[in-house]
């Protein structure tokens, strides 16, 4: 009798046991069983959980002024614009440098097309600023607003000088000269020997302000506008934008989404986009 309790006990804790292992395997803490994707989260997310590559822009604070990588916007040719929401703040007074990476398309613009214009008009008249745009006749041309002068000076870039779809820096600086300076070469300066007219205007990307519009076909990147000539020499284009005390703006683009790019260093410039414009990958 008590080897017949002790057969029906051992069977009892036989089951008992099997039952237990079999609960633990079903459970959700089981290394392969457990789910239908591994639970290793560093393989399994749609993107890495290394927030460093995982972002539009890179993590490390280093390189967060960099003007290469990231996005551009893209212009369309026929209604993409950028304007400022308000005008430059603050604004070039004596002295300035407006620079940035441009990629053209192509030269087939008939009226001329506009890349940055800060002018700033009364009724018909040009009272004060600056702009940078494509002719075509005579190549990338400038023209700036100076005192003592009814008509701006203006200067050109042939566009044997400008070779098609790759990026170039352009750099226009207004100091004791003006000059236009492509990939850090000086093109084509002026000593005006007066005082540059500011505006108080707002920016315009891709299309002017005033008269028909025309507009822009193409890229562009990094943009920054400086209440300083920071170039009187020829130099090696910038692959970082610091801010400093005398940077108006600085847009990187590398938002990569949205209708609106912002200003990095802080003073508030925010660039509305329109129509036509696009986020690219550089």
């Amino acid at each position: 009798m008590k080897l017949t309790r002790l057969l029906v006990l051992a069977a009892l804790l036989f089951a008992l046991f099997g039952l237990l292992a079999a609960c633990s395997d079903s459970g959700g803490g089981g290394g392969g069983d457990g789910a239908a994707t591994d639970d290793d989260t560093a393989d399994d997310d749609s993107a890495d959980d290394d927030a460093v590559d995982d972002d539009a822009v890179d993590d490390d604070a280093a390189d967060d002024d960099a003007t290469t990588g990231g996005y551009a916007l893209g212009f369309d040719g026929a209604s993409g614009y950028v304007e400022s929401a308000n005008a430059l703040t603050p604004a070039p007074t004596t002295a300035f440098t407006a620079e940035g990476y441009f990629w053209f398309r192509d030269r087939d613009y008939t009226n001329g097309v506009m890349l940055l214009d800060d002018s700033m008009w009364n009724g018909a008249a040009l009272v004060g600023g600056f702009w940078l745009w494509l002719d075509a006749a005579n190549g990338l041309q400038y023209q700036v607003m100076t005192t003592g002068s009814s008509a701006p000076v203006i200067m050109s870039v042939p566009f044997l000088n400008l070779s098609l779809q790759t990026w170039h820096h352009v750099a226009l600086t207004f100091g004791s000269t003006i000059c236009l300076y492509l990939d850090g070469v000086s093109q084509a300066c002026a000593t005006p020997g007066l005082t540059y007219l500011p505006s108080s205007a707002h920016l315009f990307l891709g299309r002017a302000d005033q008269g028909p519009p025309s507009f822009f076909q193409g890229a562009m990147d990094a943009l920054r506008i400086s209440q300083v000539a920071r170039y009187e020499a020829d130099f090696t284009p910038p692959t970082v934008y610091a801010p400093d005390v005398n940077t108006v703006a600085v847009w990187l683009f590398d938002e990569g989404a949205g209708t609106v790019a912002n200003d990095a260093t802080g003073n508030g410039n925010v660039l509305n986009l329109n129509g036509g414009v696009a986020w690219i990958e550089r």
